[in-house]
């Protein structure tokens, strides 16, 4: 649609004002079209509006929500994004806030939140003013099973070669290569 047009274009400030005045309009807000607004905002290239952009369209966000109920916006591809754009503006905290919204709706989660947020969170995540939150979303994904079998715990076994193992071969005696 038309908001789409906007953001492949890289017009984000008129994709916002679009779904600002559909909305004076009385016609209806849906999580696609604010996925797609905050998209464009999380891609757009000057570095000092982004911020402005970002923060009109959260607050248009908001005041749908405020309309139709908090319930629609659990939605997993627009709190992706919204954790994108955040993080796109430095607002690691709040992208955080919004990843464990998401983990909270017991929704069934793909990757690319984890991937999102992780972006996000950058090296402030892995710093202790972070809360180490990189290493706590990392975990939860891992846990989850989101990056299939990139990493994996194994059990030692029992019959003596587990040494062997944990020392780097594998139960057969052989060195593990990377």
């Amino acid at each position: 649609g038309a908001l789409g047009a906007l953001r492949r274009q890289k017009r984000a400030d008129a994709a916002v004002t679009l779904v600002s005045e559909t909305r004076a309009w009385g016609a209806p807000a849906d999580a696609a079209s604010f996925t797609t607004v905050l998209a464009a905002c999380r891609e757009c290239a000057d570095e000092e509006v982004r911020p402005e952009l970002v923060s009109r369209a959260i607050d248009e966000l908001l005041g749908a929500s405020a309309d139709l109920g908090a319930g629609w916006l659990v939605n997993a591809e627009l709190h992706t994004e919204l954790i994108g754009a955040l993080g796109a503006v430095g607002e690691v905290r709040a992208a955080l806030e919004a990843f464990s919204q998401l983990a909270d709706a017991g929704l069934p989660l793909g990757p690319r939140p984890y991937d999102v947020t992780l972006r996000a969170l950058g090296r402030d995540g892995m710093r202790r003013r972070g809360g180490g939150a990189t290493l706590l979303v990392s975990g939860a994904g891992i846990e989850a099973g989101v990056w299939g079998d990139v990493v994996r715990w194994v059990e030692p076994a029992d019959d003596g070669a587990a040494g062997e193992a944990a020392a780097g071969g594998d139960a057969r005696g052989r060195r593990t290569r990377f």
